[in-house]
């Protein structure tokens, strides 16, 4: 009568242990790709994309190349603007905020409206961000080059 229960308990708790052998074996395998992980400053990806040990110096690399350039713009962008100007932006995306509006066009002309930039200011900007968007395109063609094929598609959401 007493090998009765110890059989359940031994059944259940090879059933258990087989069930989390198998769940294991589904659970993709990887690395969460966030900025502390691989090493990067700029590359990062949402949580369900994992990478293996293998990309983390391939994504590293790309992120070297493009760092200081990046960086370059961003802070010829930063001092396009005046402190003055850059108070009015932040005083105008804080009334924005509080009326519970967040993006678009309005938005848009709303903030440079407050900003009060000059053609000049804006011809700069202008310039520089698309020499910054056209450097995000070609490092996110070499990014993609590094993924496999299951990675793209977790980023596009399939």
């Amino acid at each position: 009568m007493k090998k009765k229960p110890v059989l359940i308990i031994v059944g259940a708790l090879v059933f258990y242990l087989g069930a989390l052998f198998v769940y294991k074996q589904l659970q993709p395998s990887g690395i969460v790709a966030t900025r502390e992980n691989l090493g990067t400053r700029f590359i990062t990806f949402p949580d369900k994309i994992l990478i293996t040990e293998t990309q983390i110096p391939q994504l590293k690399a790309i992120d070297d190349k493009y760092a200081s350039k990046i960086i370059e713009l961003r802070e010829i962008q930063r001092n396009i603007i005046t402190p003055k100007q850059l108070a009015a932006r932040a005083a105008e995306v804080e009334k924005l905020k509080k009326a519970n509006v967040e993006r678009g066009p309005e938005v848009t002309k709303a903030i440079e409206k407050a900003m009060g930039l000059t053609a000049e200011q804006k011809e700069k900007q202008a310039k520089t961000q698309a020499e910054l968007r056209a450097l995000q395109d070609q490092m996110q063609k070499e990014i993609l080059n590094v993924l496999t094929e299951a990675q793209k598609n977790a980023l596009r959401g399939r």
